[in-house]
């Protein structure tokens, strides 16, 4: 059974980003919430950058079973509800075609692109994610 996991900050933020090598930069403060299945990481989330509003978000999934509708839930949930968030920045190289199609899916609208904003040298596409937009996301009602 795939579930999130909590409190391996450290070990989750390794794991992700010995996929992504052009990273240069530290991530420093920032939160790791691990996907496994069972006792197995099959993924990762990063949120670093976190402001009173935003945070940026590094998503890494072995195979796509690692991320299914209920972890996709659980991820919004605490992206809006606990931390508060009005919006997700979510950074998706241009010929990535399937990560496109994965923040798009999401929910996840194209803002623009950083020009040398992927590793110094190629650009980045900017996408935002708001809580009225995220397809895997209910907003609490109020009494």
């Amino acid at each position: 059974m795939v579930h999130l996991v909590w409190g391996l900050d450290e070990a989750v933020c390794e794991y992700v980003k010995k996929a992504f090598p052009h990273m240069t930069h530290p991530w420093v403060d920032c939160e790791g919430i691990g996907i496994a299945d069972g006792n197995k990481l099959v993924g990762g989330i990063v949120v670093e950058m976190l402001t009173t509003f935003d945070a940026s978000v590094t998503l890494l999934m072995d195979t796509p079973r690692s991320c299914n509708k209920s972890i996709l839930m659980d991820w919004n949930k605490h992206m809006f509800d606990t931390l508060k968030l009005s919006r997700v920045t979510l950074e998706v190289h241009p010929k990535n075609k399937k990560s496109r199609r994965f923040v798009e899916g999401l929910g996840a609208k194209l803002e623009g692109k950083k020009r040398k904003g992927y590793d110094g040298h190629r650009p980045v596409l900017i996408y935002g994610l708001l809580p009225e937009e995220a397809r895997f996301y209910e907003i609490p009602q109020t009494a």
